[in-house]
Parts: structure tokens; sequence; C-alpha cells
């Protein structure tokens, strides 16, 4: 992968500058001092593209990040081989020392500092360049939205969840926003759960009003408006404040976006009108989905993939019947189930759709009290689409509304990274996709918890 910004462990950064219009367009031509970097428009853009372009990485959100959450969970199936990292959470014994536990913590404050040092750059009001005052804006917006993006995914897996306590007074993650140039800002401490939520709002709810709202003005891997609102509507029913997370999800439902006809073309066209936020992939630079497929893909790999579907997922497929989500996005492959969407190389990776706001639209609709048939017509959105029939959920409502909601979700999200979030949020037990038959966990027990990395722990023990 091609990095652009370099942080190394003196009070010297080092930048590659180069004139680019994607993040992935990355062909170093020379280096400088950190001041120099980011003293123009040109530097602010190709530092903010060196964020992005690591938080792409397989080490984070194009694979880590979801998958860590889906193998601690009870959809899917791990039967890999990697013993220190993906194999201790399968039994669910994770050491200080756990290898994709560390390159995920590592890699998002690695994006994180990389913005914050923009952010800073900015804030020191000494940039010239002519240019600045009309760049300005955007690229505050594009490292606010990076800086929340890395610090949810980092504290969904690394803290126990909301709801833990009562308050949200439990430790959560450092929630860094001043950047750093070598070891003096290296300690910090952890903050309490709600405060690090209460950021994560702050840093999109400012992002929003910075960035295009045209997505034909939006360069490639970059957010508009439009996925600002629609993380910051996961956000919010993550913390189940579901009046907002409506609130969110109906202005992106209302916005340029519309699912597609096939529940495939989301997946390997780009740009579809169904995609609010795509990791990018270009072609021998870096692939936007590259550590999922590396895990999930059986074609690729020429056998059995690392992770299939679990006995569990399996049987709610079949309980749907004529779902054209199993025919068309999961195959066989010696005898294990795998999801199809990694088997094409160099293609985008979808992390924001509109299907998921109509299921965020439903959840929350149905947590506030909105006419029970909005909550059904926003299930059957994604359910017509894979050939199920609206009249199912017809009479449905209550419990069993509920449950058609989380079935919902469990398919149309499925080894989508937001499995053990969902079990979390529905206060419900935890059992192993991978080891059936083993103890079933609930919802809040410490051993799904991501512990940090023994390098962090050494610097920061509170």
């Amino acid at each position: 992968m091609k990095r652009i910004l370099s942080l190394t462990a003196t009070l010297c950064l080092s930048v590659y500058i180069i004139a680019c219009n994607s993040i992935l367009d990355v062909q170093p031509q020379l280096t400088a001092s950190y001041d120099q970097a980011l003293n123009s428009t040109r530097g602010l853009n190709n530092a903010v593209n060196g964020a992005y372009s690591l938080f792409i990485d397989g080490s984070l959100a194009g694979g880590n990040s979801g998958m860590i959450g889906e193998v601690l969970a009870d959809h899917a199936n791990f039967q890999g081989s990697d013993a220190f990292g993906f194999g201790q959470m399968v039994v669910r014994q994770m050491e200080l020392v756990n290898t994709v536990g560390r390159s995920t913590w590592e890699n998002g404050y690695s994006v994180i500092n990389r913005v914050n040092l923009v952010l800073d750059a900015i804030d020191a009001g000494n940039i010239q360049d002519v240019t600045f005052a009309a760049n300005r804006d955007r690229i505050r917006g594009e490292a606010l939205f990076l800086r929340a993006f890395s610090h949810f995914d980092l504290v969904r897996l690394f803290a126990a969840p909301w709801g833990f306590t009562s308050d949200n007074s439990h430790p959560g993650i450092p929630y860094r926003t001043v950047g750093t140039q070598g070891p003096q800002n290296a300690k910090t401490v952890r903050a309490p759960l709600a405060q690090v939520y209460t950021r994560i709002v702050a840093d999109l709810q400012a992002a929003i009003p910075l960035l295009p709202e045209d997505k034909a003005k939006v360069a490639k891997g970059k957010p508009s408006r439009w996925a600002a609102r629609a993380l910051l509507a996961r956000v919010y029913l993550q913390q189940e404040r579901y009046a907002e997370a409506f609130t969110e999800a109906d202005a992106v439902i209302r916005g340029p976006f519309s699912l597609t006809d096939s529940v495939r073309s989301v997946w390997f066209t780009p740009n579809t009108s169904e995609a609010i936020y795509e990791l990018p992939s270009e072609r021998d630079l870096q692939d936007g989905a590259g550590g999922y497929r590396g895990l999930l893909s059986a074609e690729l790999g020429g056998g059995a993939a690392a992770v299939a579907i679990s006995g569990d997922l399996q049987r709610l497929f079949e309980a749907s019947q004529n779902d054209r989500r199993r025919t068309a996005l999961f195959a066989v492959s010696i005898g294990r189930i795998y999801t199809t969407r990694f088997d094409e190389l160099w293609t985008n990776f979808p992390i924001l759709r509109v299907a998921e706001m109509y299921l965020i639209r439903a959840e929350a609709g149905f947590r506030t009290n909105r006419p029970v048939e909005q909550t059904r017509d926003d299930l059957n959105r994604t359910r017509v689409r894979a050939g199920l029939s609206a009249a199912t959920l017809q009479s449905l409502s209550g419990d069993a509304l509920l449950r058609a909601l989380q079935t919902e979700r469990a398919l149309e999200l499925a080894l989508q990274g937001h499995r053990i979030h969902d079990l979390r949020r529905w206060r419900l037990p935890v059992a192993n996709g991978s080891l059936p038959g083993a103890t079933v966990l609930p919802w809040n027990d410490g051993r799904l918890v991501v512990p940090r990395p023994d390098r962090e722990v050494s610097v920061n023990p509170d």
C-alpha cells in the first residue's frame, strides 16, 4: 500500500509531496520537513490523502475493524491459521499481544494523528497559499470525518459497549485531538465512553456543513456531506439515540440515493446510486476491500475461505425462502458457504450504503413508536429487492416485528462488520459461530472486548 504521510519516532516528520486528484494517485516526488509539508493547500491535501490511504488499509476499515466484529460473533465461522490474531478471538482468550488487535489499534491512531496534524496546521493560521481559503472548509471536513470514523471503529472494539454502565462512565479509549511529531505527546488517558461518543458526534456535526453536498464534486475515496450524516446515523443507533438516528437516516434516504435493482450490483459496480461512501480500489495501487477479500474469498484463495458463514446464519437464509442474496452473494466451496462479494479484485467497498439507512430508520422508527406501517415499509425495501414477499410482514407488530427487523439486518448486512455491535445493542447473548457448542457469552462479557495492545499499555497504563 502506498503511504503519503509518515510519522517518525523523532521530532521530524517526512512527507511525500505529490500532485494528485485521488487518494490512490500517489507518485512521490520529493520529501520535505513537517512545516514545509503542511504550509500549502497542496501539502494539506496530500497529507489528508495519506491518512485516507491508511484508513483504507486491510488493518483498519478495509478489513480488521469489520472482520473482528464478525469473528467475535455468531454468524462468522473462522477456520484460518492465524493463531495469534483471529485465532485468539475464536477461543475468546485475547492477549495483549494480539497481532490483529495491535495492527488495528496502531493503524487507527496513525490515521488520527495524521489528520490531527492537518487540523493543527489549519488552526495555526500560517498558511498563505492563495488557494487555501477556497479549500479550507473541505480539507477540515475530510479530516474531521476521518477522525470521527477512526475513533468510532476503535471504541466499539477496544472498550466495553454502550450500556455497560448506567451512565457510560466506564473507560473508553483516548480521544486524540492534537497531532504529535514524536513521543512528547504520547501519554494520553482513556476518556469515559460517553465522552468519546460525545466527541465523535461533535466531529461529525462539525464536518457536515464543511463537506460537499453534490456527489459530483467529491473526489474518489473522499466523503460527501451525506457520508458524514450516514455515519452519524450509525453512531446514534449504537448509542440508542433513536430519534436522532431516525432524523439522520431519513435525511440521507431523501438525498441523492436509491437502492439498486440487483443485490449484486453495488458490490461490483463503482459509484452506484446505493453507495454513500466507498473505500476505493485502484489496480496495482490499493485494494479498498483487501482485508475482507483475503479472509472471505474462496475464489481468490483457490480453496476454502478463511471465514465462511456459520450454521446459525445458514439457517436464517434457509428460513428466508427464495432470498436472492443467498444465491447471488454466497456460494459453496469445499463444503462451506462463503460470500462471493469479494471474488473480483480491485472492486470498491461500499462501507456506507442506503440499504443500511433504511434499516436504521426502520429500527429507530420502531423504538420511537412511529407508525408501524413505516417500519414494515422500510424493512420491505431490502426484503422485496431480495425477492421476498412484502405481505409476510403485513400482520407483524411488537416483538414479532422486532425479530423480523433483527433478521433482516443479519441477512442484508451479513459479514460486513455489524454483527457484534448489533447483538450488544439488542442486549442479546453472543454465540460462537466458529465453535458451535462453545459457551454462549452475555452481550457485556469482557472476553468480547479486544484488549489494548501491549505497547499502548506500557505507555498509558490507565
